[in-house]
């Protein structure tokens, strides 16, 4: 299977443009709460696109491209899912593990700093500055 990297490029750069998400020429790490179908929902990937015939039909799947360009898909996530950078979930297992209040309440405030500073919303519900539509 074989997708056009230009229009995914392209795609990145505008939402990240449009949505004044940072830009990291040197590469970067962030969170993203996704947004398409549920789980139980159908996507329809391929009727958008004939080379995604082969991924999963519910839900987003997580896809990347080998070298030769064939599509792998290594898992399937939901619209409105938060899903965090490897670091950052390391972290708040770490502070899982220690169980005290104290870890908790650090966790806490690492997961608020992640959801405020390094996160981009791709649904526009979960950090909206606090306005309802």
């Amino acid at each position: 299977m074989r997708i056009s990297c230009s229009i995914l490029l392209t795609v990145s750069l505008k939402n990240c443009l449009i949505n004044n998400t940072p830009i990291f020429a040197e590469g970067g790490k962030m969170n993203i709460v996704v947004e398409g179908a549920l789980h139980s929902q159908n996507n329809h990937l391929d009727k958008v696109n004939e080379d995604l015939s082969d991924v999963t039909k519910k839900g987003v799947p997580v896809v990347y491209l080998e070298e030769g360009g064939e599509m792998i898909q290594t898992a399937e996530v939901e619209g409105g899912e938060l899903i965090l950078t490897k670091a950052i979930t390391d972290q708040i297992e770490e502070f899982f593990k220690d169980g005290s209040e104290e870890a908790m309440i650090k966790a806490g405030k690492l997961l608020a700093k992640e959801l405020i500073t390094n996160t981009d919303d791709k649904t526009e519900k979960l950090l909206n500055d606090g306005i309802e539509d």
